[in-house]
């Protein structure tokens, strides 16, 4: 290969790599169409419960010696309610359970509402199943917003959990 090409390649791609950085850096503002965003995301470390049962005699009698035992016990998180009401409409009610194999996992919530710019007036709760007692003293965690959004075209309302563990409303523009 010859000085001449070689150079040549090199001359095109630093104007290749400059052109790529110059137009990067020109605004862009995306068109929406009149719509705003509203995400949830955040987690929960459900409490667990355990759920004991006694073998009868005939499945004593099906497994081998070694492995009887007098009764078997499973172990899984509380399944919680998660319910969303926007501007008075019923959204979304749905049983969340723990997340991984063996239901170890928290719960975690990832929603987004595409919703048309204006002021909304949002409704979350997040409660665990009545009538579940958990495993340990760990009480179970109920979350709770109510909340006016006002949206501009193309913004975005996250809602996320605080260091304090309620949830709140961090506004993020374009």
């Amino acid at each position: 290969m010859s000085r001449l090409k070689v150079g040549l390649g090199v001359l095109v791609a630093l104007l290749m790599t400059a052109a790529i950085g110059a137009l990067s850096q020109v605004p862009y503002r995306a068109e929406s169409g009149g719509q705003a965003w509203i995400r949830l995301s955040w987690r929960v470390s459900a409490p667990r419960i355990e759920e004991c049962r006694t073998f009868t005699a005939e499945e004593l009698a099906k497994l081998p010696v070694h492995m009887r035992r007098d009764k078997v016990c499973e172990t899984t998180g509380i399944p919680y309610r998660l319910r969303i009401v926007l501007n008075g409409e019923g959204v979304e009610e749905t049983l969340i359970r723990r997340t991984g194999t063996r239901g170890d996992r928290p719960i975690y919530v990832y929603r987004e509402l595409r919703v048309p710019s204006g002021t909304h007036r949002l409704e979350i709760t997040l409660e665990p199943e009545v009538g579940v007692e958990p495993l340990s003293g760990d009480a179970p965690v109920a979350l709770e917003l109510a909340e006016d959004l006002d949206l501009s075209d193309g913004d975005v309302a996250l809602i996320t959990r605080s260091e304090d563990g309620r949830l709140v409303v961090r506004r993020a523009e374009p």
